[in-house]
């Protein structure tokens, strides 16, 4: 294929959306009625067209209005992988494993359910529930 067929490939994705989406198309309506009020703008009047206001206005709203439409022809960015999430849980699940299968081969197969308590208030722990207490005739027998 030569140059030129290349290039026209590479048009039609972005003449299409120019086509088809109504939103470029609005913009572009807007940016043509602008430059069409700075022409007759200019061409009525004498005035120094460097001290025109309405003249500056139109022309950045056009020049705003053909950014907008040519962003919205443009293709998106391709979305970047999150690989780091994947890898954080892997690591963490990787991790997990380790921690089971070495307290496994340690004989604590069971994870206590609760810390104990550091702070003993009168045998009671932090919870504010009583223990039970056993009695000197309890321990001896």
């Amino acid at each position: 294929m030569s140059k030129k067929t290349n290039r026209a490939k590479t048009v039609i994705p972005y003449a299409r959306r120019a086509v088809e989406d109504e939103y470029v198309q609005e913009q572009v309506r807007n940016a043509v009625a602008r430059l069409s009020d700075v022409y007759a703008r200019v061409s009525r009047q004498k005035v120094d067209a460097a001290e025109d206001r309405k003249l500056y206005r139109s022309l950045r709203s056009a020049a705003v209005s053909i950014r907008k439409a040519a962003g919205a022809i443009e293709e998106p960015p391709p979305k970047q992988k999150r690989r780091g999430r994947k890898v954080l849980l892997s690591g963490l699940t990787l991790a997990g494993i380790a921690v089971i299968a070495k307290r496994r081969t340690r004989g604590d197969s069971e994870l206590p359910l609760q810390a104990p308590s550091t702070a003993n208030n009168g045998g009671e722990p932090s919870g504010g529930e009583p223990t039970l207490r056993q009695t000197p005739a309890e321990t001896s027998a």
